[in-house]
């Protein structure tokens, strides 16, 4: 519940994909079981986008579109497979682009593979449109192969398309019953060190349009503020991340941009206390004071929380 799921039915006219051997069209095969999916994904309390509402094809773009900005957490995919000998080539696959998509569709995999289905794989790196995006988790439901006898039987039969959907719901709720911390509070702390107003602005907009701003700390250094406050920034920072962790027990991400800026405040700062300069005139302490923020990131023993760092 209180996920934003995003549910494609492949195709669309004219695009109508594959047929079965008595030739019914894969789009509408798939429109029937993304419609049948939203109403079980709705009846858990999640809520549900159809990137392909109508009987017309979508562009591929506008699909990635209507889930990034329906705010989707995860996109499935609904296509039926063709191609291959009649007789050898059948069964359920399921496709993912990146390393981190693969849990969720093997999950979902092996909840269809309990009906009598074949098991056509687990295929990573698969290049397609909908797979790519990281803003969200994506999986592609390949049901059956529409060129089989067997397959094409089965898949025309109302009753098992509507099973076949219902066990993508299953693999789903397995999948996110099995994520670590599922029940855990996360925080973003932002730092922004010395960059453009036209940057950070940027940077919040992003936080605001993915609903990330009402758990965001911010700190604002400008290139037009002054350098000793450019310094002191990431250390306010990560010191509001080490409360959210440590008192409160979150996981928290600390972003800071931009790092070179950071080292050019501290070769300034150094050449006016008239320092010894190291090379480049950078101070000889620099990968010291580098080194000094970095091992902030981290978790402490017998805290629930963590800080994880990503100086840009």
């Amino acid at each position: 519940s209180n996920l934003t799921i995003a549910v494609d039915a492949g195709h669309g006219e004219p695009w109508n994909g594959a047929r079965t051997t008595s030739g019914v069209k894969e789009q509408d095969l798939n429109k029937d079981m993304a419609e049948h999916l939203k109403k079980v994904l709705e009846s858990k309390g999640a809520k549900v986008i159809l990137t392909r509402p109508g009987t017309e094809n979508v562009d591929m773009d506008q699909r990635k579109a209507a889930a990034l900005e329906g705010g989707a957490d995860i996109l499935i995919s609904i296509h039926c497979n063709a191609g291959g000998s009649p007789s050898a080539a059948k069964g359920t696959s399921t496709y993912y682009r990146h390393l981190s998509q693969r849990p969720l569709s093997v999950y979902i995999l092996e909840s269809i593979l309990e009906m009598d289905v074949n098991n056509f794989g687990n295929i990573g790196n698969f290049n397609f449109s909908l797979n790519q995006p990281t803003e969200y988790l994506t999986v592609l439901v390949e049901t059956l192969f529409l060129s089989s006898p067997e397959d094409s039987a089965k898949i025309l039969d109302k009753r098992f398309r509507d099973e076949m959907m219902d066990r993508v719901a299953w693999g789903l709720e397995k999948f996110l019953a099995s994520v670590p911390g599922s029940d855990a509070k996360f925080a973003v702390v932002f730092a922004a060190i010395g960059i453009t107003f036209e940057e950070s602005e940027f940077f919040v907009s992003e936080f605001r349009r993915t609903g990330a701003i009402d758990r965001t700390v911010l700190f604002s250094n400008l290139a037009n503020d002054p350098a000793v406050e450019r310094i002191s920034t990431p250390r306010m920072a990560l010191t509001a991340a080490e409360y959210l962790a440590f008192e409160k027990d979150m996981h928290v991400l600390v972003i800071m941009t931009d790092i070179t800026n950071y080292a050019e405040a501290l070769r300034e700062v150094s050449a006016a206390k008239k320092e010894v300069p190291g090379r480049r005139g950078f101070p000889g302490y620099l990968y010291t004071d580098l080194a000094q923020m970095y091992e902030r990131a981290g978790r402490q023993l017998g805290k629930k929380g963590s800080i994880t760092l990503i100086p840009i």
